[in-house]
């Protein structure tokens, strides 16, 4: 099944309008000996809530994050090529203070 693209329906404004969003199967047509794209079912959603539910992430925890970061500066020193950036705990704990 192959989705396809979201069509807002109604206004132009898409606040809370239904919108579609189709999928597609190949079916082989064996007199033709040849596949032809037919649309298998079709989903009608609210437009805005299915935008801002893929648009809009998650925050996750900040120290993980900077953690990775760090991990990866700390490789890069180790590489012989080190960055131009003192190391984030030191930058986030002297503007806190």
């Amino acid at each position: 099944m192959v989705g396809v693209g979201v069509a807002a329906i109604g206004s132009n404004t898409y606040t809370n309008h239904a919108a579609t969003t189709e999928d597609y199967d190949l079916q082989r047509d064996p007199q033709q000996n040849r596949y032809l794209l037919n649309r298998s079912k079709t989903i009608y959603t609210k437009f805005s809530n299915a935008l801002d539910r893929i648009t809009k992430a998650e925050p996750g925890d900040i120290h993980g994050f900077i953690d990775y970061l760090q991990e990866r500066l700390d490789e890069r020193l180790e590489s012989g090529s080190p960055p131009d950036a003192p190391a984030l705990l030191d930058v986030l704990n002297s503007e806190n203070m």
